[in-house]
């Protein structure tokens, strides 16, 4: 039997930066075939990740006085309390709540206009593809059997 985790990408993607845990190396799989197991969102103070089923944690190392505002939160419970570093566990219909406190880093946004206006710069400012005539200066030296 197999235990599902929220899909981080699909349920925040839009509005939030998702990352991949360093020990997944992501590069080579498939967009549908990743693991999401191994999502993370990267948050100013900590990180958020899946934890199984509609479950969540929050990994918060050296910020001890956000321990009484998240466990303030209905359904917050303090899962391993260490010198330093602290992880929460909480329903993933909490994540409005927790995002307030641990500030999630958000997804770049770009309007219609703007995306326009950077097309606009490219083609001014793009690189051209390089021509292949022989008098062209970035053209490959000739070889010495071409000189004769």
């Amino acid at each position: 039997m197999e235990t599902t985790c929220t899909d981080l990408r699909a349920r925040f993607g839009e509005r939030y930066r998702i990352t991949w845990d360093e020990a997944y190396d992501p590069e080579h799989v498939p967009m549908d075939k990743r693991d999401p197991w191994y999502m993370q969102i990267p948050c100013r103070f900590g990180i958020i990740y899946p934890q199984g089923g509609d479950l969540l944690a929050a990994e918060v190392d050296r910020h001890p006085r956000l321990t009484k505002p998240l466990l303030a939160i209905a359904g917050v419970h303090l899962s391993q309390d260490g010198d330093t570093e602290k992880t929460f566990t909480f329903p993933v219909q909490v994540f409005d709540e927790i995002a307030v406190i641990l500030q999630p880093r958000k997804k770049r946004q770009i309007t219609e206009e703007e995306r326009e206006r950077l097309a606009k710069m490219s083609a001014i400012h793009g690189f051209k593809a390089p021509s292949h005539q022989s008098d062209s200066p970035l053209s490959a030296p000739a070889s010495p059997n071409t000189l004769k």
